[in-house]
């Protein structure tokens, strides 16, 4: 685990370095390597999942599909570690776990809205969540955006970046692989037309197995950071976020925002909430809310650099 801890601190500092200016992060790959794995989960899952098909029948073949595909990228995980496993090239493996952890994205979305959103520019926010999971997002208003951006932000840091690097330091770049993998093919079949008849059911079911820990882990830092942002009333913050802390993975990083931003969260408009308001804080959520919530960000990445640190 040193070791690891080590390397995804390495990791951590080559994105940073490569995702700079952002046409550097987009010329090394950074903005769409897994956007040809969900086009191949997209096909398997229109062939497989036929509207004529029944619901165990759908469910079996989905099950089969999750099973396949995370069996796929753990192997590759071990292939590539095999493969780059001699000591002159050791310089590798960072440079690979720091194209597959997407700090960027999880910068570069709420910004974006929160910049457009200073300016007038609610249509230019809007069609920037549109290779998101945030439905009906065309229709949303002012707030509706910003708190689309801020609930994005705090999924994409606890599902693509946290946990991840949890699996990598039990499991290695196996272990990286398969957090990915799973986060894929859930965020992929959740998102199709079709989602709620039984085929994504186990992919769910897998990623809430592979994330619990870390999903409560990124509560806990969520918890941690808010004791820097001003006036947040964080006594009360914390208290309210781990009592009513949702039973879903994704309503756990809503409401760790929510709670600690002082927001309300969630609601009828979310893809992460199931329809429930998370916080006790004003839904009314502007740019410069957004703004805090880039700050804690920052700061949640401060604190996983010396959370690895400390396991190094």
């Amino acid at each position: 685990m040193h070791d690891h801890a080590l390397l995804a601190m390495m990791a951590l500092l080559l994105n940073a370095l490569l995702a700079g200016p952002r046409h550097w992060f987009l010329a090394a790959g950074g903005g769409h390597i897994t956007a040809a794995p969900a086009q191949a989960l997209r096909y398997f899952e229109r062939k497989l999942n036929r509207d004529w098909r029944r619901y165990d029948e759908r469910k079996t073949r989905g099950t089969a599909l999750a099973g396949v595909v995370l069996v796929a990228g753990l192997l590759l995980g071990y292939f590539i570690e095999w493969l780059f496993k001699a000591p002159e090239l050791d310089f590798v493996e960072p440079i690979i776990m720091a194209l597959l952890l997407p700090v960027r994205p999880g910068w570069d979305v709420p910004s974006h809205i929160r910049k457009y959103l200073e300016h007038g520019g609610l249509i230019e926010a809007r069609q920037t969540l549109d290779f998101t999971r945030v439905k009906h997002h065309a229709v949303l208003d002012n707030a509706g955006v910003a708190r689309a951006g801020i609930e994005w932000m705090a999924v994409h840091f606890a599902e693509k970046v946290l946990a991840p690097i949890c699996w990598y330091l039990l499991m290695g770049l196996p272990g990286l692989f398969l957090s990915r993998t799973a986060a894929l093919l859930h965020e992929t079949l959740a998102s199709s037309p079709q989602a709620g008849n039984g085929f994504s059911d186990s992919a769910a079911a897998c990623l809430r197995v592979l994330h619990f820990l870390p999903a409560h882990l990124a509560v806990l830092m969520w918890s941690i950071v808010g004791l820097f942002i001003p006036k947040s009333g964080w006594h009360a913050s914390a208290q309210g976020l781990w009592i009513s802390l949702p039973a879903s993975l994704e309503g756990k990083a809503v409401a760790s925002a929510a709670y600690m931003l002082r927001l309300s969260l969630g609601g009828p408009s979310s893809v992460y909430s199931s329809g429930q308001w998370l916080g006790k804080g004003t839904p009314n959520v502007i740019a410069r809310d957004i703004g805090r919530a880039l700050y804690c960000y920052a700061l949640l990445f401060v604190l996983l650099f010396v959370l690895l640190w400390l396991c190094a």
